[in-house]
């Protein structure tokens, strides 16, 4: 499979109001769960941080290495799509990690520049990166299933077609309105 990048969110609620909402979201994640005998819900210690760590397949056997990974410090609470990301994120919060931020982006700031200061929250999306690794990835899709599957191939190729129609965008960046939260 080829290399997926990473995606993270992170959110802040209401001082305090962290340990709550983990507890939550882990219900929710507990009940996603409880469909599928391949979706597979554990949690580690990693620097002090418990993160909870959703895999819908057998990535051993199936080599889909996407997996939802949840963890909290403090009030705030993270969403990221692989270990790696985590990781990532838990050593830039604590001033431990070596890679470049966002704001090392020149994409991200020219975005950023465009729009308002943030009241409550700012939103940043590469809609590029992301269509050209979902591109990558339903390439690697087409490869395993399309070479047994007739209405695989087909419905791959629909796939195709519109994220070639969507490559229209660019860069999402934008604000949520502190009265809608």
């Amino acid at each position: 499979m080829p290399a997926m990048y990473e995606y993270y969110v992170l959110t802040r609620g209401k001082p305090g109001s962290g340990e709550a909402n983990l507890s939550a979201i882990v219900a929710m994640l507990k009940e996603i769960a409880a469909l599928s005998e391949k979706i597979k819900l554990s949690s580690a210690d990693r620097d002090g941080v418990t993160v909870w760590s959703m895999t819908f397949a057998d990535v051993e056997k199936e080599g889909f290495p996407f997996s939802v990974e949840l963890f909290r410090k403090d009030d705030v609470i993270g969403f990221a799509s692989s270990k790696a990301a985590v990781d990532e994120v838990l050593a830039f919060m604590a001033g431990k990690s070596g890679k470049p931020s966002m704001f090392d982006n020149p994409r991200f700031v020219e975005a950023v520049a465009q729009v308002p200061p943030p009241e409550n929250a700012l939103s940043f999306f590469d809609a590029k990166l992301f269509l050209n690794d979902l591109r990558r990835m339903m390439g690697f899709v087409g490869e395993q299933a399309g070479k047994d599957d007739a209405d695989a191939a087909k419905w791959l190729g629909v796939v195709r077609t519109v994220l070639d129609q969507a490559d229209v965008m660019d860069l999402l960046a934008g604000l949520i309105d502190k009265s809608l939260v």
